[in-house]
């Protein structure tokens, strides 16, 4: 029973940390496009966008320590082993969260006050576009991942992607409503996507608050036991 338990949960972790790597490479390459974008062309929208998937690249970054941390074996000091590493990790990955979102919304509220129309050209729409079918596909990767497993991480990240998808589309039809009707909503979506990053910040905060100090167990779990 207890080799079972063990191949499990190495079973577990294999696969927290592969899915992991691809969302690494995925979202590094996101964000260095949209970042580049977003400077040349001006866009504070793209350019949060960009910096969304930068925080979502040091997410990752910090789950695949602590998930790699957290497959430690029980100890003298820790006989229960180190699987509550993922929750700290998880906690520092919330902060840098907020942090990003407080600064995104400043800079937001300065486009407001100061509107300026950014540089259009069809190589920044497709880059922006690009996002929507690569998220698309770490949903779905995420998501079946997760379920396979049960690691409610990947099921967050899996949420997390589908929210990255109506924000990139919400900055894509942004882009074209400014380029094509002279609608200068910039500044506005790219406050809209700073609340959305800081609504996703303090809501993993709670999240993993309640599982380090004990919250409701998951009911399946429980009728199993």
């Amino acid at each position: 029973m207890s080799e079972q338990f063990n191949q499990t949960q190495e079973g577990r972790a294999r696969s927290g940390l592969r899915a992991s790597f691809v969302g690494l490479s995925v979202n590094a390459c996101l964000a260095a496009s949209k970042i580049i974008a977003g400077s040349i062309s001006g866009s504070l929208s793209i350019f949060a966008d960009g910096i969304n998937n930068l925080a979502d690249t040091g997410s990752i970054l910090i789950s695949w320590v602590s998930m790699h941390l957290a497959r430690k074996p029980g100890d003298k000091n820790h006989p229960f082993g180190h699987g509550r590493m993922e929750y700290i990790g998880s906690m520092a990955i919330a902060v840098l969260i907020i942090y990003v979102g407080i600064d995104l919304i400043k800079s937001s509220l300065n486009a407001i006050l100061t509107p300026q129309a950014p540089t259009f050209s069809w190589w920044v729409a497709g880059l922006t576009a690009l996002s929507i079918p690569a998220k698309f596909f770490l949903f779905y990767y995420y998501r079946k991942h997760g379920r396979a497993y049960k690691m409610g991480t990947l099921l967050a990240a899996a949420q997390d992607s589908i929210n990255d998808v109506m924000i990139s589309l919400s900055v894509l039809l942004g882009l074209f409503a400014s380029h094509f009707l002279n609608l200068l909503a910039d500044g506005w979506l790219g406050l809209v996507v700073s609340v959305i990053i800081l609504i996703s910040g303090f809501k993993l905060i709670k999240e993993m608050v309640t599982a380090l100090i004990g919250g409701q167990p998951d009911r399946e779990l429980g009728n199993k036991i």
